[in-house]
């Protein structure tokens, strides 16, 4: 039945013939469906302008009405939230980029709200510049979060309890990816001197970076099978964005993408996401892009093996790490063993003692290891 909610819920955004066979029985479960994906408020649009939008049953356009109306409450509160945040940002004179969904709903998006956005994600130069936003974003109620984390981290959280989602995250970034494997694919400067600016004094990625992002990021997380929802690598709200970006390319920009994704050797990543995006969602994408992705990945002997398991990525990332051995064993060190802090942080809960910290933690070390959501 979910593959079926897929269907259906991918050829009602793309406008396309909705299937012939009998819709599910529960609407309220098409509904769910659109919400786990995180097209909600997209499928909402898309329904009253589909061509068939006199045919569909009015019990499923009820069940998303019903579903979208917090929704998109949470999400105008959310936007507001983040406009806090930028300005905050702003406020510490470092030049940023900001990533995903809180730059795209603005400019690829009809509306900023029919983007789901459950954070955001920045991109500065360099975590020296830390300090600055601490000093900027605590004035607005945000802590940061294990400030005393791994130091092989490539990400810092700053963190903001209340509003709809219970608390709003600003994730600070100062590589684009977060992988040993890619940290150095690009350099702040070559990102924010094509840049975009889609509000006054904010810039996100171009949009020959911001698809190639896209499909790395969910390279990136195809390993982690046990995340659900909006999390998953292949939900819809990932998946559509590829697929709007992909829309939105020229043939000169193709040309620069697989030129790009050559030199920094992500042809395999661009290359499935980009098959993932043309083959549910009948994407725009030209025949010759995928012709010089298979040559790129042949010639450099470029796969998906990496992402495939927890595990391989894991073995990737290790490998990856560092130089030398004893770099390498440091980086596993800790990756294993982050600090007391940092533990309590990511897998505490009010009350726990360290022993069971340290079991919950082991417990979600072995599951990934097997594949166990």
């Amino acid at each position: 039945m979910k593959n079926f909610h897929r269907t259906w819920l991918i050829a009602a955004l793309t406008g396309a013939p909705l299937p012939l066979e009998p819709l599910p029985a529960d609407a309220v479960a098409l509904a769910k469906s659109a919400d786990a994906e995180g097209v909600l408020l997209l499928l909402l649009q898309a329904l009253k302008q589909h061509p068939q939008h006199s045919k569909i049953d009015v019990t499923y356009k009820n069940a998303v009405e019903h579903l979208a109306r917090p929704a998109l409450m949470a999400q105008l509160a959310m936007l507001v939230e983040q406009r806090k945040a930028l300005q905050a940002l702003q406020a510490s004179c470092r030049p940023f980029l900001v990533l995903k969904g809180g730059a795209l709903g603005h400019w690829l998006y009809a509306e900023p709200s029919l983007r789901l956005i459950t954070d955001l994600d920045v991109l500065f130069a360099d975590c020296t510049e830390l300090p600055y936003l601490n000093t900027e974003l605590s004035k607005i109620g945000y802590q940061l979060n294990a400030p005393a984390g791994s130091r092989i981290g490539l990400q810092q959280a700053f963190m903001k309890t209340g509003g709809p989602y219970g608390e709003f995250t600003v994730d600070v970034h100062w590589r684009l990816l977060n992988s040993m494997q890619f940290r150095n694919c690009f350099s702040f400067n070559e990102l924010y001197d094509s840049a975009i600016e889609f509000l006054p004094g904010v810039k996100g990625l171009s949009l020959v970076h911001a698809l190639l992002h896209a499909c790395a990021h969910r390279a990136l997380n195809l390993p982690y099978r046990h995340a659900e929802g909006v999390q998953r690598a292949n939900c819809l709200r990932w998946l559509w964005d590829i697929h709007l970006l992909a829309a939105a390319l020229s043939e000169s920009q193709w040309q620069q993408l697989c030129q790009l994704s050559e030199a920094k050797r992500l042809s395999a990543p661009l290359f499935d996401g980009l098959q993932a995006a043309f083959s549910e969602c009948q994407s725009t994408v030209p025949a010759f892009v995928f012709e010089a992705l298979q040559q790129h990945k042949t010639k450099h002997g470029l796969s998906m093996r990496p992402f495939q398991s927890w595990p391989a990525y894991q073995w990737h990332e290790f490998r990856a790490s560092a130089e030398s051995c004893s770099g390498r064993l440091q980086w596993l060190k800790q990756r294993l063993w982050p600090n007391a802090e940092a533990m309590r942080s990511r897998y505490g809960h009010d009350g726990d003692s360290g022993w069971q910290i340290l079991w919950r933690r082991f417990g979600i070390g072995l599951r990934r290891l097997f594949g166990v959501k």
